[in-house]
């Protein structure tokens, strides 16, 4: 088996079908009239993920569709290492 055999997602980055996170806290996806900090979404998707992931980087990294370096960023950015 080769990785033309495999499905185009496997093994790349990606979010989890099903555990979309709503970093807006309005669940409908529309932006709040007053417009939004969006570094304080970010911070506030990268602690969802971690606390969804139970800490494991890795994982939450794949939550977010994003790698793990960019997590590391991510972390730093906003203190949370």
């Amino acid at each position: 088996m080769t990785r033309e055999h495999l499905p185009a997602a496997v093994g790349r980055p990606g979010p989890v079908p099903g555990r979309a996170l709503d970093g807006l806290g309005n669940g409908n996806g529309k932006l709040p009239a007053g417009g939004v900090d969006l570094a304080s979404v970010e911070r506030d998707l990268v602690e969802k993920a971690l606390d969804q992931a139970d800490g494991n980087r890795s994982w939450a990294a794949r939550l977010l569709g994003i790698t793990r370096s960019q997590l590391y960023t991510k972390l730093a950015r906003h203190e949370l290492d």
